[in-house]
């Protein structure tokens, strides 16, 4: 039940949210000096986010479809990701959840046995360890295009490593803004997680992943731990 995903995925997920307060009619409401009223939405489980999951065979052949099924509980994350150096989280399923009539999750009172918890999961392959000859790749995750429920597959090729000092992987899979915390794949292996590009210095975007080797303290903590 552990989850590889970015510390921005999760940053952004806990900020309250601020709204400009609408009537029935969808118009902006103001109050007397004339300004619009505000409304600030806070999360009700900041140590907490929402997982859908999908059938591996069902993602394989495009015909995915991901839905509500665990609340997820934070067990580490990275807050120095601004750095660019570390952008990590890991997240471990501890109840299951489905949407309500009103579109609002309702969560299970009892916690979820782990040792009986059957999950579709990725193997790890070593991310620094690919044929220079066939250097494919695919990008998986939830850019905000399409369905929301379904994935998005692009594929690419790995270019390199950042630099000496960061061993992000360069690659040309298209991903965009809900790509991140998604995997990178090498021949149906999970080889790190895209997280950024670097579309803001470059001419032509490159998409940066952090290698799954990045999260090994994690597990080793988890492992400690439980």
């Amino acid at each position: 039940g552990l989850i590889m995903t970015n510390a921005h995925v999760y940053g952004a997920y806990i900020e309250p949210e601020i709204l400009e307060k609408k009537n029935p009619a969808g118009n902006v409401m103001k109050g007397r000096s004339g300004k619009p009223i505000k409304m600030v939405l806070v999360n009700q489980y900041p140590k907490h986010m929402f997982v859908g999951i999908c059938n591996i065979d069902d993602l394989k052949k495009n015909n995915d479809h991901q839905q509500l099924a665990y609340q997820a509980e934070i067990v580490l994350w990275d807050t120095d990701y601004d750095s660019y150096v570390r952008d990590r989280t890991l997240l471990q399923i501890v109840r299951k959840a489905e949407l309500g009539e009103d579109e609002l999750p309702i969560i299970s009172t009892e916690k979820i046995d782990r040792s009986k918890l059957k999950l579709p999961y990725s193997r790890l392959g070593n991310p620094f360890d690919h044929n220079y000859l066939d250097t494919r790749v695919r990008a998986v995750g939830f850019p905000g295009v399409g369905d929301p429920n379904r994935a998005s597959k692009t594929s690419g090729e790995i270019l390199g490593y950042e630099d000496d000092k960061h061993s992000n992987i360069l690659h040309t899979s298209w991903i965009s803004n809900g790509n991140s915390g998604g995997g990178l794949f090498y021949k149906d292996k999970l080889i790190g997680i895209n997280t950024w590009d670097n579309c803001k210095n470059a001419s032509r975007p490159v998409a940066i992943a952090q290698p799954n080797t990045y999260w090994n303290e994690f597990f080793a903590y988890v492992k400690y731990k439980f």
